[in-house]
């Protein structure tokens, strides 16, 4: 009964996982948005909005930014003053938005970098399907040789510092 249960549900895992093969295909867009976040990035802001610093970098660096509504709260009123040479997009984005709100976040999801409150960031739900059939099946129980000392006929034994040691003929 507990055989059938866990079959039922690995086969339901394996209708709504996602294809294996399609996880380990490089996405092009996400190679890209890591090359973008790794690449170099110069700015001058004095007194700009939240707003106005991310459309530059959407600009600058070509990618693509979404905001949600409570980190537009969060930076409602609040500017940016900020002068940087030659930094990481990356860093950049994490110091334009420490300087806003220190709560304010940045993450990659599906190609786009979203700009998050840290209370409203949730673990993205993953599916794996991981291979059971060895807890689920029980493996064949073959006859194993026998291992002994019964059947040993060269050499005679002698004590050797206590211990018991069998020595063979000389070649």
């Amino acid at each position: 009964m507990v055989v059938r249960a866990l079959a039922l549900t690995l086969v339901a895992l394996a209708v709504l996982a996602p294809d294996a093969a399609a996880q380990e295909r490089p996405d092009p867009r996400a190679d890209a948005l890591r090359r973008a976040l790794d690449g170099r990035v110069t700015v001058h802001f004095d007194r700009l909005d939240l707003a106005a610093c991310l459309d530059f970098l959407h600009e600058a660096a070509g990618i693509d930014l979404s905001v949600s509504p409570a980190a537009r709260a969060a930076a409602d009123g609040r500017v940016v003053s900020l002068r940087l040479r030659d930094v990481t997009l990356a860093s950049c984005l994490t110091l334009v938005l420490g300087q806003v709100d220190p709560e304010l976040r940045w993450t990659v999801a599906r190609g786009v970098v979203r700009v998050e409150v840290r209370r409203e960031r949730r673990a993205e739900t993953r599916v794996a399907v991981h291979d059971v059939s060895d807890v689920v099946h029980a493996p064949p129980d073959f006859e194993a040789p026998r291992l002994g000392l019964d059947g040993l006929t060269w050499g005679s034994p002698r004590r050797e510092r206590g211990c018991l040691v069998w020595v063979g003929p000389r070649r």
